[in-house]
């Protein structure tokens, strides 16, 4: 008895997951540029891409980043998606929020777009939402060594993130 009892404690306990934590401090400057998806959790607005996908970030005189989202679908042609990115809380500047939906001009829908973490020097990044529905793995070349992949999927672990799921891209993993 005592057993299940610690058994139905510990599957209860495993269930309340910690809400992910965004870095303190995101230079959007530096954060702007082409990121390579290194990983990714599936989701459904990237569904019919199968490879190479990239991410690009311009920062806008608002303020805001330019967000441009491509990748190669099974028929082999190029998807693109454009949105905007923005700081909601100056205070919490790892969590941005983006928006892929327009209506004339007006954006009503935006989502949790929160840096899990980032390199000192802007070359890996990992990102997730607040849900811990959604997240990416990102570096600004096409490949990461083995120790650095680990490093982020890490990432993900500590910040409650079921890594089971996780794609990686058709981008080589360097083994050095």
């Amino acid at each position: 008895m005592i057993r299940l009892f610690v058994a139905i404690l510990v599957a209860v306990s495993g269930c309340a997951l910690a809400a992910p934590s965004a870095v303190s401090d995101l230079d959007l400057n530096r954060y702007q540029g082409t990121w390579y998806e290194v990983a990714r959790m599936p989701n459904r607005f990237q569904k019919a891409c199968v490879q190479a996908a990239v991410a690009r970030y311009q920062r806008l005189d608002s303020g805001r980043l330019s967000v441009e989202n491509q990748c190669e679908t099974a028929n082999g042609k190029r998807k693109t998606v454009r949105g905007i990115a923005r700081q909601p809380d100056p205070n919490q500047p790892g969590k941005l929020a983006v928006s892929f939906f327009s209506i004339l001009g007006i954006r009503p829908i935006w989502g949790a777009y929160w840096v899990l973490a980032i390199d000192t020097d802007y070359s890996v990044a990992v990102v997730g939402d607040a849900k811990q529905t959604y997240a990416w793995i990102l570096s600004r070349t096409p490949t990461l060594t083995n120790d650095r992949m680990q490093d982020a999927i890490a990432v993900l672990v500590r910040n409650g993130y079921d890594t089971g799921t996780l794609i990686q891209s058709n981008f080589a993993i360097d083994t050095k």
